[in-house]
């Protein structure tokens, strides 16, 4: 689904898999999860950079889920 890892001050948001990475309710729950891991921990001069691996970042909504 996602992870998050953490290098000093750089925050790596990834999307894992090859799927679409089509939106559903469980992704949106892991990514305010984790942005709000992100909230706290950041600090001054913090970067957060998201990413995905395959081909889609995302292929939008899951519509059959919604």
């Amino acid at each position: 689904m996602c992870t998050l890892e953490k290098r000093g001050g750089l925050f790596l948001l990834m999307l894992i898999g090859d799927g679409q990475h089509q939106i559903t309710a469980d992704l949106i729950g892991k990514l305010l999860s984790h942005l709000s891991q992100v909230k706290a921990q950041a600090t001054p001069g913090s970067v957060l950079i998201t990413q995905a691996q395959g081909k889609f970042f995302s292929n939008g909504f899951d519509l059959d889920r919604a």
